[in-house]
């Protein structure tokens, strides 16, 4: 079917009723009279019992994942540094450099990674504290009008349990990208975006992990230059993934809490009186 945004009779429905088509599928169940259609719009639009605003929640959400994308960024900052200063003793051995007498820039480099450690870690912490609360309301949100592919409480548990940590997620979010816009705002959320985050996330945390151990058992000059500039490029992933995420908590965030504006709510169903 390529019928414009309507009220039509689906093939299949019972005779003398009418279904919402949005373009491109049949969304909510057949309808005996147009009062009766106009109403159920309404359930479709407006904000489902209850449904919490998600937007205090995408909030906290968003300045938590602000940190990591800088810390990340800072990080990235202090291994060119190290790069530079390991450029000046090209050729020595890592031993003989970190036992010599203690020079001042390697001194303050040593601090700048220690600062930009913790910070990556401390930022990062507080990120997914302030970020799951709005996973799990977002979730909890998304129940109250669709069925959900999981549980509500997988939102929180998905996070925690080794080895579901690393699909589940993702998704959850994908289930959000697809479920939160109403029906007349059906893909204006790309869960494209949410697989990008995902695997940007996924591939820098666990590539920082491998390498760190790398890094401490190598004493290769050349080798630990190479992992610092792998490094440098995990950090930037990094940083884009938290600038992803902050994206899609926007997004979802201002589509679920679409359902309590009630004038986009009226001037929907207003234009459905003249189909």
């Amino acid at each position: 079917m390529t019928a414009a945004r309507g009220w039509y009779h689906a093939e299949g429905d019972p005779p003398g009723t009418v279904r919402l088509w949005n373009g491109e599928q049949w969304v909510g169940f057949p309808q005996r009279d147009p009062e009766a259609a106009m109403a159920a719009e309404k359930v479709l639009l407006g904000p489902a019992r209850g449904q919490q605003r998600l937007k205090p929640w995408g909030v906290l959400a968003m300045i938590g994942l602000v940190g990591p994308a800088l810390a990340y960024l800072f990080q990235v900052y202090v291994l060119v540094r190290i790069l530079q200063v390991m450029g000046r003793y090209e050729g020595q051995k890592l031993e003989a450099v970190f036992t010599a007498e203690p020079d001042q820039v390697i001194v303050d480099v040593v601090v700048l990674q220690v600062i930009a450690f913790g910070a990556v870690a401390g930022l990062s912490a507080l990120a997914g504290l302030l970020f799951i609360p709005w996973f799990f309301v977002a979730y909890l949100n998304l129940s109250k009008w669709t069925r959900t592919r999981y549980e509500t409480w997988w939102a929180i548990l998905a996070w925690l349990i080794p080895f579901i940590n690393l699909r589940r997620p993702s998704h959850i979010m994908q289930e959000l990208c697809e479920s939160s816009p109403r029906p007349d705002r059906e893909g204006e959320i790309n869960p494209v975006a949410a697989w990008a985050w995902w695997i940007a996330w996924l591939t820098a945390s666990t590539g920082v992990q491998i390498l760190q151990w790398w890094a401490f058992n190598s004493a290769d000059f050349a080798t630990v230059q190479m992992i610092l500039i792998i490094a440098c490029g995990l950090c930037v992933l990094a940083s884009i993934s938290a600038i992803l995420g902050l994206r899609l908590v926007w997004q979802i965030s201002w589509h679920q809490d679409l359902r309590f504006k009630r004038e986009a709510v009226a001037s929907s169903t207003a234009s459905l009186a003249t189909v």
